[in-house]
């Protein structure tokens, strides 16, 4: 009996990681073939709000940035159009549009899925690839320290001047 109970429970065990590669999961380096869009969301709408958007695109051919960052202090939110503090779109460099793509290709996608739990601020990653899901895939970066350099990457590209 304890021998069946053992192989129902790998059988079981390798169903679930097979029925999870069927939900978009990609292991392994992301290509940036085909790239269309990558948003980065947080959005805090308690006390001393804030909304962060960091947005790459491209667009006549070209590696765009968009960066948008609003706050209210000493209030509750949202934060709206009115509590813009930077926000700005320019083209990328070569140097700036290689650094972005190497974080994402330490990451993984998965197909969206609808998430109906609350309270949470992000931050909301989401991948648009030709050919891919059009309503975009579900991203996350490899491990907590990598999301805080991207964070760390945007921010500074957002300082800059053009």
């Amino acid at each position: 009996m304890k021998r069946y109970v053992t192989i129902l429970s790998i059988m079981l065990m390798m169903l679930t990681l097979f029925a999870c590669r069927g939900f978009g999961t990609e292991e392994g380096e992301i290509r940036m073939d085909g790239f269309k869009e990558f948003y980065y969301t947080y959005e805090n709408i308690n006390y001393n709000a804030k909304y962060q958007r960091y947005y790459f695109y491209e667009k006549d051919g070209k590696h765009m940035f968009f960066h948008d960052r609003r706050e209210v202090i000493d209030d509750y939110g949202p934060a709206g159009e009115a509590d813009r503090n930077r926000f700005g779109e320019f083209e990328l460099t070569e140097e700036e549009w290689q650094q972005f793509a190497s974080f994402l290709q330490k990451g993984t996608v998965r197909n969206r899925q609808e998430h109906t739990e609350s309270g949470d601020s992000g931050p909301w990653m989401f991948l648009y690839r030709e050919g891919k899901d059009p309503k975009g895939q579900e991203f996350e970066f490899d491990s907590y320290s990598t999301l805080k350099e991207f964070e760390q990457f945007c921010d500074t590209l957002a300082d800059t001047e053009r």
